[in-house]
């Protein structure tokens, strides 16, 4: 219960901010509309209005996760996706790739592209110039490794940073673009396909690993 009072808490405040700073700039601009520069105030609304619908859009994928909703189960070539969603993803940082073909898991396809989507949004967020996207098998294990080249997570934080809205100092939390619940989402992702989503030890920046169990048949 306390789990879920925090929670609400937490995403009404986060709800509440790109909604004040609107309502803010409209006042501001109907209060002296002689001075009001309705091209920058028009930006600044879009800018809070992407901020709340990325929100919304969160919390809805999290509901539909905390509510057990099953996924499509079937045949995914985790190359072949991570493939497909980098090539039509907008030019950002530099993105180094090593997919190796034939890792086959099972699992529901758009779920899995979400939270690829969500680990290179935040590796590019915290990113000097550089990504690096891995992906091949251990064991029976399938694996996808997600580094950016940036400050990185300390180690007594790589938890913390799967919470819902949490907030780390101002080198790498939510405030440099994103929600507090991309993170979460991708976690629990991982869980429901049977996987495990965690941060491991790196030369440098913060690296993702996500395991998944290979589907039955396919050994690489």
């Amino acid at each position: 219960m306390e789990q879920q009072r925090r929670f609400a808490s937490d995403a009404s405040h986060d709800l509440r901010s790109p909604i004040t700073a609107m309502r803010t700039q409209v006042e501001e601009a109907r209060l002296h509309p002689e001075e009001a520069n309705w091209d920058h105030t028009s930006k600044a609304l879009l800018g809070s209005i992407d901020r709340l619908q990325a929100i919304v859009g969160d919390l809805l994928t999290l509901s539909r996760l905390d509510s057990g909703a099953p996924g499509a189960k079937e045949p995914v070539d985790l190359g072949e996706l991570v493939g497909e969603e980098l090539d039509r993803r907008p030019r950002g940082k530099e993105i180094v790739r090593d997919l190796r073909p034939g890792v086959v898991v099972t699992g529901d396809r758009i779920r899995l592209a979400r939270l690829l989507t969500n680990l290179l949004d935040n590796a590019e967020r915290h990113a000097e110039s550089q990504v690096t996207v891995a992906v091949g098998q251990r064991g029976e294990q399938a694996l996808l490794e997600v580094q950016d080249d940036g400050a990185g997570i300390a180690p007594d934080q790589r938890e913390i940073v799967f919470h819902r809205f949490t907030r780390l100092d101002a080198s790498r939390n939510r405030d440099a673009g994103g929600t507090g619940l991309g993170l979460p989402i991708a976690r629990e992702i991982a869980q429901a396909h049977g996987g495990t989503l965690t941060i491991e030890d790196s030369s440098s920046g913060a690296r993702f690993v996500l395991h998944l169990p290979l589907r039955n048949g396919y050994h690489g």
